[in-house]
This record gives structure tokens, C-alpha cells and sequence, in this order.
């Protein structure tokens, strides 16, 4: 459950007011666990380390948002705007991200262990050593992304959209790959299908 304090100041205030006061409490973890925060403008909000847990972001403005180690385990994002988003470090398995817009988004070593990531556009993001295991990625957009180094073992890509992607040391062992376009990648050698 949400801590009633960082909920009413998250809800009642400014975007600027909510990240002053992350800069004067660098050391506080915001709790949000749980609360309903669909379809509201977080463009640009602060919410580095905070608890996240199955918060409802559906149809949410978050692009631009810093989410720096944030737990979102079980996060629906589903159609959330995410485009250029910071999700460096972030835990998100099992969420949930259906038809989400996070192209330009950042990646970099966050978990998205089982989640949900259906029709999602990662066009242009950096997904550097994420980690997609045995998520759900049918159908979603990675045209241009950096995927160099990436899991996506037992991950389902079919359908999935990977032209100009980089796939240089991205892990594929045991993932479907039907219909998956990987036209004009690059640093992927030796495709194995199983």
C-alpha cells in the first residue's frame, strides 16, 4: 500500500515542487505501491528509486521521466508514454507494458523478467544488457534500438520488428523467432533457430 505522505504530495502538487523536494530528500525512497495513477501527466518527474509495485500507469505521461532503479515489478504501463524515459536499473518483471511508446527510451541493465511487452514501441531505445527473459515481445518495435548484450532467452519475439537493430552479444538461446524480421541488423552472428 501507498504511503499516504508521497501519494498526497505526488497528487496535490507540482511536477517542480514533487522534484524539489526528491533533491532535498535525496536518501528517501518514495512508496507508491499499488496506487491508481492512470492516465495522469508525470512528464519529467523525479522518481528515482521509488516503489513503483504494481502501480497502475496505464495511458500515463511519463516521457521523460527518471526512473533510476525504481521497483516497478508488476507496473501496468499499458499505453503509458514513455518516450525517452530513464529506466536505467529499473525492475520490471512481470509488468506489464502493452502498446506502450518508449521509443528513445533508456534500458540500460533494467529487468523485464516475464513482462508483458506486446505491440510495445522501442524504436530507437537503449536496451543495453536488459533483460527480456521469457517475456512476452510479439509484435513489438525495435527498429534502430541498441540491443547489444540483451537477454531475451526464452523470450517470445515472434513477429517482432528488429530492423537496424543492434544485436551485438544479445542472448536468443530458446526464444521464438517466428516471422521475425531482423533485416538489416547488425552484430548478430550466426543465428541459431531451435
Amino acid at each position: 500500500m501507498a504511503n499516504p505522505l508521497h501519494l498526497h504530495k505526488l497528487l496535490k502538487g507540482e511536477i517542480s515542487n514533487w522534484n524539489t523536494w526528491r533533491e532535498e530528500n535525496p536518501f528517501l525512497r518514495p512508496d507508491l505501491n499499488g496506487a491508481d495513477l492512470q492516465g495522469l501527466d508525470f512528464q519529467h518527474i523525479n522518481l528515482t528509486g521509488a516503489n513503483l509495485e504494481d502501480v497502475d500507469f496505464r495511458e500515463a505521461n511519463l516521457a521523460q521521466t527518471y526512473l533510476f532503479g525504481a521497483n516497478m515489478v508488476g507496473a501496468n504501463l499499458g499505453r503509458a508514454k514513455c518516450e525517452g524515459a530513464h529506466f536505467i536499473g529499473a525492475n520490471l518483471t512481470e509488468a506489464c507494458l502493452v502498446q506502450a511508446d518508449c521509443s528513445y527510451a533508456i534500458f540500460i541493465l533494467a529487468r523485464l523478467k516475464r513482462a508483458d511487452c506486446h505491440e510495445v514501441n522501442f524504436q530507437s531505445a537503449d536496451l543495453r544488457d536488459a533483460n527480456f527473459r521469457e517475456a512476452n515481445v510479439t509484435r513489438a518495435q525495435f527498429q534502430c534500438a541498441d540491443l547489444r548484450d540483451a537477454d531475451f532467452r526464452e523470450a517470445n519475439l515472434a513477429d517482432a520488428e528488429l530492423r537496424r537493430a543492434d544485436l551485438t552479444g544479445t542472448e536468443l538461446q530458446g526464444a521464438n523467432l517466428d516471422r521475425t524480421n531482423f533485416k538489416q541488423m547488425v552484430g548478430f552472428m550466426g543465428l541459431v533457430k531451435r
